[in-house]
């Protein structure tokens, strides 16, 4: 049974406290069957956009981990003590997404993506997200009038 907890410990975690829809940032833990009060492992999800709709990304979360156990897949040594941006140059490193243009396309490059939500609402999905990107690039920012009307008028 999965707990979730936003406390940096999951001390509190036990076999009574079901995972529910948390947001990511939240840790979910894995109680011990034998010790309730003990995990057997934590996993902390960062979400890099407070707008993230936290029940998909919990789904989408979920399914990659376990895809990753089902075929024993190697995440790799841990990163997060590097500097990633001056490991950009290497073949391994690449960007996430910078826009959501860019995220959308990612999206709906992923297979998992179409397993986890179905076809339906993958393609209702992706629609949406390309819609909601296309009104973005049409839209003219105060920033922009402040910079090349002054600049080019």
């Amino acid at each position: 049974m999965l707990c979730a907890s936003p406390r940096a410990d999951a001390s509190r975690c036990t076999a009574e406290r079901p995972l529910r829809a948390s947001p990511p940032g939240y840790l979910v833990a894995c109680p011990s069957p034998v010790l309730p009060t003990r995990c057997l492992f934590l996993v902390k999800v960062r979400a890099s956009d407070s707008a993230v709709n936290p029940h998909l990304a919990s789904a989408l979360t979920l399914a990659a981990g376990l895809e990753g156990i089902e075929q024993r897949l190697d995440p790799g040594l841990s990163r997060g003590h590097e500097n990633l941006y001056a490991k950009l140059s290497e073949e391994s490193s690449k960007l996430l997404p910078r826009d959501l243009g860019e995220a959308v396309d990612a999206f709906e490059a992923d297979p998992l993506a179409k397993a986890v939500f179905g076809e339906r609402m993958y393609a209702a999905w992706v629609d949406y997200k390309r819609a909601e990107w296309q009104d973005y690039c049409k839209h003219v920012s105060e920033w922009e009038v402040r910079r090349y009307l002054r600049q080019f008028g």
